[in-house]
């Protein structure tokens, strides 16, 4: 028993430059979603996307997408998701907090 890859919706934190989310999607996960706070990331995501698409010209729809978001102040809809997957994000912001800091996440 795994996750459905037609059915399920999955969000990649922190997702740089899209790879992963395309590789998902190429392994047959029809919903995959980028999301980074970097203006930068979505661009490049965006340019790694096209690369995929010309692979398959014949899609005629594209189950990925990319949204600039951040992640201690998302805009993303809770408990909206089957699959999360974060590359090293939350690592990031814990190591940045000063030693009697906390990270509140809405």
């Amino acid at each position: 028993q795994g996750v459905n890859t037609e059915n399920s919706r999955v969000l990649d934190i922190g997702c740089g430059n899209g790879f992963f989310v395309e590789v998902l999607h190429a392994l047959g996960f029809a919903d995959v979603i980028g999301s980074d706070y970097s203006p930068a990331a979505i661009r490049l995501s965006k340019r790694v996307q096209k690369h995929f698409r010309e692979q398959k010209p014949e899609a005629e729809t594209w189950g990925t997408r990319y949204i600039l978001d951040d992640l201690l102040q998302t805009k993303l809809e809770r408990e909206s998701f089957d699959v999360i997957n974060d590359s090293g994000t939350l690592d990031s912001i814990a190591m940045t907090l000063p030693p009697e800091g906390q990270a509140a996440l809405p």
